[in-house]
């Protein structure tokens, strides 16, 4: 027979912490329906918004849609790794071509007859337009036809059945991404870019340097090096931040801009978890909280509870309904101290990640984004790292 000494260390989480933990997984959108949710599923959880009048709702309906107006949702491309380039166009290097292609794009044309239009004024005879119909179908959502000229001959000849000549292939690509300079067609971002940047009308220094950098360190652009940009093309930081600036300002998905406004492509509907705001040289950060709901224990059932509690009754229905009644205050207590708890973890996280990258809140420039880690953040917060990351 044997005597043995174990020693365990257990670390146990008790529900109102399981409950925050949670809660702090979840974006505004997904943690409005969850609050929603517990204010259906208990009734002893109450929210002050519900008891006000008809007309404090009516006006709190239109404060809501007042200041939701002005919030500005930018989409990123999915599939590139390059998170700067915005999706929809503003006013920009190519401005021009843009507002151009908004202009002749009328909203009783598809995307195909539009693009068919604009091609008659160029030199395509008639044995090519089958191609040129067959390449416009395979332009993505974005703007991209993703097949190199090689994957387009071999489709086109099993779909048609017809050889075509391979330098015609690259012949329409070209034209096709003349379209109003925008780069329809192009095989990936950097072709993309690479084109607008080359056919801007904006004959810059910082046009001139943006070509190269596409051309010639693209990668390392993707990488963010931009000290080894700057020691290659042999300019200085200033120089390097105005091309940046030029190649942020181009469209890396011009396919976007002849979606209708309801396509599903450019209906998701993303709000941010925080408002950051600059005054005189210092960065805030405000959660956005303008849809959730200010919670409180239920007057009536608080009510209901002193009723049964003053009873004092050593009656089976009567115990079950204290039991039922304490069960459902605890539970909107710890719902309650769970979501102050998730709000007060989430701004302690953003102020951190401000005063690390306070720079480049400031500017918005990603040269002065700084290397940052989870640890770094947990250091600042005195938080453990799953905190910070969920």
């Amino acid at each position: 027979m044997k005597q043995s000494l174990n020693l365990k260390q257990l670390q146990k989480l008790t529900p109102q912490q399981m409950q925050v933990i949670k809660l702090i997984e979840y974006p505004s959108g997904a943690f409005e329906d969850r609050i929603k949710q517990e204010l259906d599923e208990n009734p002893g959880l109450s929210s002050i918004e519900k008891e006000f009048d008809s007309e404090n709702e009516s006006n709190n309906e239109y404060n809501d849609r007042d200041s939701y107006s002005v919030e500005k949702i930018e989409e990123r491309v999915n599939n590139e790794d390059i998170p700067n380039y915005k999706l929809y166009a503003r006013k920009s290097a190519n401005e021009n071509a843009y507002s151009a292609a908004r202009t002749n794009l009328r909203s009783s044309e598809s995307f195909s007859e539009f693009l068919n239009k604009q091609i008659l004024t160029y030199n395509i005879n008639i044995e090519q337009q089958g191609l040129v119909d067959f390449m416009i179908g395979l332009i993505d959502p974005q703007g991209y036809i993703r097949r190199t000229n090689e994957q387009i001959y071999s489709d086109y000849l099993f779909t048609s059945g017809v050889q075509t000549d391979r330098q015609a292939i690259q012949s329409i690509r070209h034209i096709l991404m003349s379209v109003d300079n925008l780069g329809l067609g192009a095989y990936d971002l950097n072709d993309m870019l690479s084109f607008q940047a080359e056919n801007s009308h904006h004959k810059t220094e910082a046009q001139s340097i943006a070509v190269k950098i596409l051309e010639e360190h693209f990668d390392k652009l993707a990488k963010k090096h931009y000290s080894v940009i700057a020691k290659k093309l042999n300019i200085s930081i200033e120089q390097l931040r105005d091309a940046v600036h030029f190649i942020e300002r181009l469209n890396p998905s011009p396919g976007y801009l002849f979606l209708e406004p309801s396509s599903t492509e450019m209906n998701n509907n993303i709000r941010p978890d925080f408002t950051l705001t600059i005054e005189n040289g210092e960065v805030y950060a405000d959660l956005n909280q303008t849809r959730i709901p200010q919670l409180k224990i239920s007057d009536e059932f608080k009510s209901l509870l002193n009723v049964q509690q003053e009873k004092n009754s050593n009656l089976k229905d009567d115990k079950e309904a204290l039991v039922y009644l304490k069960n459902k205050v605890e539970s909107a207590k710890w719902f309650i101290e769970a979501v102050n708890q998730r709000q007060n973890t989430l701004i302690k996280t953003m102020n951190a990640i401000i005063k690390v990258q306070k720079a480049f809140f400031l500017t918005g420039e990603e040269i002065d984004l700084k290397p940052m880690i989870l640890k770094d953040v947990a250091d600042l917060t005195s938080m453990d790292i799953s905190t910070v990351s969920r």
